[in-house]
């Protein structure tokens, strides 16, 4: 039903639908800079204790640092150079 309804990022049939599902969200993960998902961990963690105003100031810091950091310089430039980021998994 939370399939159905829209309220699930996925639904599978059984033991071997989660770890294939599983394995599609930890590529997702792993494709990302590892800065940029400690930066979103770190959000995700604070916004129990942090009003709005403070989430998206701390929001702000995460994605300028992230972006104008090493791993942003990286990832413009693969992008650019139509290449993977040094941080992503060669593909299978």
């Amino acid at each position: 039903e939370a399939g159905r309804i829209g309220v699930a990022d996925a639904v599978v049939a059984d033991a071997a639908g989660l770890e294939a599902q599983e394995a599609a969200w930890r590529a997702d993960i792993l494709s990302a800079a590892p800065n940029a998902n400690a930066w979103t961990k770190r959000l995700l963690f604070s916004s129990r204790r942090l009003s709005r105003a403070d989430q998206r100031a701390l929001a702000g810091q995460g994605f300028g640092e992230c972006l104008m950091g090493p791993e942003g310089r990286e990832g413009v430039a693969s992008f650019i150079e139509k290449r993977r980021p040094s941080w992503a998994p060669a593909k299978r």
